[in-house]
């Protein structure tokens, strides 16, 4: 016969109304006592291992789920999901937890006066197993009625309104009650009132709950001070040159969070604590302690792998942060790639592929927050038909105008040697580029939410000199958003435009010819749009996409249109299963495009290599501390298939597409 243990439940009753520590008391919290096993119970079970749960029952729950419970517990049933894992029952305190989060997740769902009323846990004969069963009251569901911020000016009340987000009927929820409080201290903090205390009060009658909220913002808080705690390579002018927060200003979160930003934005430390102390509250002082751990001056890497595009890589880079103490950097990095196809290499050990490059931070310009770069590169790229060599080097500016938006400028100048037939073996192209960015990203590297907007111009020649003359301009947005916990839906749309000002690097009298490959070949090979590959339309290798000439060679073009969307779904551990469809094309001209490309690129059979092209699939996305692992396959869909040609492509990166 099964031995039951049955673990007792303490309950509060309900006070009409309170404070915030009061109304803690609302519902009932119910703690197991411990779960005594005799030693009868336990003379089957190995000595020093917790009995396995072979299941988690649930009685008098109308209004959530089993599901929806297990959910929030530690404990665990067995699953077809974790066939190699054993749950087990490892003590009363673990379940006395999980009965706590229970009625939690009830009281986030406006049950206030739920509580657990029994949980027992059943053991069978050999007492290596146990079955839990716990039995809920979810009591009524409250809605709220009136809320009220009290102890506030009336032109205070009129702005915390619009952070108040409840609304007559909807759900007493805990984690919103919580929520609206802070709301309403974020206000007065913002505003530099680091002291602000308030705490709500629930009045019921029946099922109904009005909110009061009590606020005493208290004096405002300004910097009188800043200590920064010795560091061994950095000047403390360094450190306080980036703090946003200076002697007289508001204490605010905003300041603290963003000081704390932009100091790691240096590169140069590990760690960052910026830690305001009030010395004062009656007269609202307070010094600012900031404590950082500084990185190595000096570093070193490198790395290989392989990629889809059948090529190995090895990268390697070197570096030196923090010159001088003033946050300047000095660092070379270089990549080569080597083809497994041997039309794209010649005899020995030849690269498809390679960089050098060399660059230079200057962290602050005449002691102003404009940032300079200067930058040199070396590139090669081998083809089966051309080679090219570029070397180039550039100067730019950049701003940060707020949080999240930036604004830089720079000029370049390459120098180009080519192979490539019909065009002039030797040209110079010089820009001048404008950027602007506004990041509202959670993470630049695999953000889960906001977005990210890009808008870029281009002009080369004209009285920057050089052999071609050309305007560029580029506009891009990323879109990302959580449906449901976990998972990701993410969207990109990029548009783009190149406008040729002279006959740039016109095709020789011999070479063949269109109308569209002479206005493209306006504009240097290096310089065209293209498409294609992992980062951009998936199920096609690199640039495949667009128009090819005689060689069966991309030939790039002067306008581009490129949509994607992906949905992002959390499988266990660290591996992520992503969804994607893609679509887009270069053309010579605008004026090719046309909704009916659209259509007939998704539909149409034969392929044209006009129409909008077509790539869907999923892959697997391992999680990792540099970034997403990513692994897709992709599907060539509609008039971007050529007969004969593989109908889609494997692609291996690090890091998400968008």
């Amino acid at each position: 016969m099964p031995l039951t243990f049955e673990a007792a439940a303490s309950i509060r009753p309900l006070p009409p109304a309170g404070s915030r520590s009061r109304a803690r008391l609302l519902s009932v919290l119910v703690w197991c006592a411990a779960l005594a096993v005799p030693s009868g119970a336990v003379l089957g079970a190995e000595i020093g291992i917790a009995p396995e749960i072979a299941e988690i029952r649930f009685e008098g729950n109308e209004n959530l789920d089993d599901g929806a419970l297990r959910a929030v517990m530690r404990l665990r049933e067995p699953s077809i999901l974790h066939p190699l894992s054993t749950p087990r029952f490892p003590g009363a305190d673990f379940l006395a937890s999980d009965l706590n989060e229970i009625v939690q997740r009830y009281r986030d769902e406006g049950f206030p006066f739920a509580r657990i009323t029994d949980a027992l846990v059943r053991y069978n004969e050999a007492g290596d197993k146990v079955t839990i069963e716990i039995t809920v009251d979810e009591g009524p569901l409250i809605r709220v009625g009136r809320v009220t911020v009290r102890g506030v000016s009336l032109s205070d009340l009129s702005a915390i309104r619009g952070r108040i987000h409840w609304e007559r009927g909807d759900r007493l929820r805990d984690d919103k009650l919580e929520a609206t409080r802070q709301a309403v201290e974020g206000y007065y903090k913002d505003r530099g009132h680091a002291l602000v205390q308030s705490e709500e009060e629930l009045h019921f009658a029946g099922t109904r709950a009005d909110v009061i909220y009590r606020c005493d913002p208290g004096p405002e808080v300004r910097i009188d001070s800043i200590r920064v705690e010795p560091l061994v390579r950095t000047r403390q002018e360094t450190v306080i040159r980036e703090l946003t927060l200076k002697p007289g200003d508001l204490l605010t979160p905003k300041g603290l969070l963003e000081s704390r930003r932009r100091l790691l934005e240096t590169g140069i430390f590990h760690s960052v604590r910026v830690q305001p102390e009030v010395s004062d509250s009656t007269t609202g002082q307070a010094s600012l302690l900031v404590t950082a751990r500084e990185r190595k001056k000096g570093w070193i890497g490198g790395g290989a792998g392989f990629s889809s595009a059948d090529q190995l890589r090895f990268l390697a880079e070197w570096g030196l942060r923090n010159l001088g103490g003033l946050g300047r950097r000095l660092s070379w990095n270089g990549s080569l790639y080597y083809s497994l196809d041997p039309n794209f290499r010649g005899p020995g050990a030849s690269f498809q592929e390679g960089l050098a490059r060399v660059d230079y931070l200057e962290p602050r310009v005449f002691h102003t927050r404009n940032r300079a770069t200067v930058s040199t590169y070396f590139q090669w790229l081998q083809e089966e038909s051309f080679r090219e060599r570029i070397l180039g080097y550039s100067f730019g500016l950049s701003r940060e105008i707020s949080l999240a938006t930036r604004l830089a400028t720079s000029v370049e100048t390459r120098e180009v040697w080519t192979t490539e037939s019909g065009v002039r073996p030797r040209h110079t192209t010089r820009f001048v580029r404008l950027d602007a960015v506004n990041d509202r990203r959670d993470n630049p590297f695999n953000a889960t939410s906001g977005r990210y907007l890009q808008g870029q111009l281009e002009y080369a020649g004209g009285v920057l000199g050089g052999t071609n003359e050309f305007g560029r301009s580029s506009v891009a947005w990323h879109g990302y958003t959580t449906p449901r916990r976990g998972w990701v839906v993410a969207a990109r749309f990029r548009v783009g435009y190149i406008e040729p000002f002279s006959n740039g690097i016109a095709l020789s009298a011999d070479s063949p010819s269109t109308p569209e490959s002479l206005r493209v070949a306006r504009v240097p090979w290096e310089e065209r749009f293209r498409l294609g590959g992992s980062n951009s339309i998936r199920g096609y290798t690199e640039n495949e996409v667009g128009l090819l000439n005689d060689k069966d060679e991309p030939i790039g073009g002067l306008s581009m249109l490129l949509a994607n969307v992906e949905v992002r779904i959390p499988l266990f551990w660290i591996l992520q299963a992503g969804f994607f469809l893609d679509a887009g094309n270069v053309w010579a001209e605008p004026a090719r495009f046309s909704m009916n490309r659209v259509v007939d690129g998704l539909l149409g059979s034969g392929y044209d290599p006009l129409n909008v092209f077509y790539g869907a699939g999923g892959g697997l996305r391992f999680i990792t501390p540099v970034g997403p692992l990513r692994a897709d396959y992709g599907f060539k869909l509609g008039s971007g298939h050529v007969p004969g040609q593989p109908s889609g492509e494997i692609h291996v990166a690090l890091g998400q597409a968008f």
